[in-house]
């Protein structure tokens, strides 16, 4: 993937070494390769790939299964440091699209940002976080949806 360093989300990005931009392109492959991965469901029922303007409705609308809230944050914390690459891109409903690879050491690095995908460079896991109070942040595992044919993730969920 082409890679070019910049900041699109200030701050936060201080949580993730070696951060490096993604481009457009790369940007764009990376949701299409997601969406493959947790919103396979919501393809099959309904032909769209994003319900209701968010990628994150895809846990929220039980289109895919997760855990939410504390279980999400820990489930996420446990995943962090021994993941080499951590994918950090905007939702499909933030109006500015961005995306980022490196290593995000907490989750504290998340917490000024809404509306955001976060997962493993190989999508074997992957958390959201939203603009909603009562929703999320979710987090789910590969093994966990339909396209889950060569995970080696069978821990189910807990």
């Amino acid at each position: 993937m082409a890679r070019r360093k910049h900041k699109p989300f200030g701050d936060a990005v201080d949580e993730l070494a070696e951060f490096q931009g993604l481009s457009k392109r790369d940007l764009w492959r990376l949701q299409a390769r997601w969406r493959e991965v947790y919103a396979a469901e919501l393809q099959s029922r309904t032909g769209a790939w994003v319900h209701r303007g968010y990628d994150w409705h895809v846990f929220s609308y039980c289109f895919c299964e997760c855990v939410s809230g504390p279980k999400a944050k820990r489930e996420l914390e446990v995943r962090l440091p021994t993941t080499a690459g951590t994918l950090v891109f905007s939702d499909a409903g933030n109006r500015k699209q961005w995306g980022a690879v490196g290593q995000l050491t907490s989750y504290s690095a998340l917490d000024s940002l809404v509306d955001v995908i976060v997962a493993a460079e190989d999508l074997s896991w992957t958390f959201a976080v939203t603009h909603e109070r009562d929703c999320g942040p979710y987090f789910s595992r590969r093994a966990w949806t339909q396209n889950a044919a060569g995970a080696d993730d069978s821990a189910g969920l807990q």
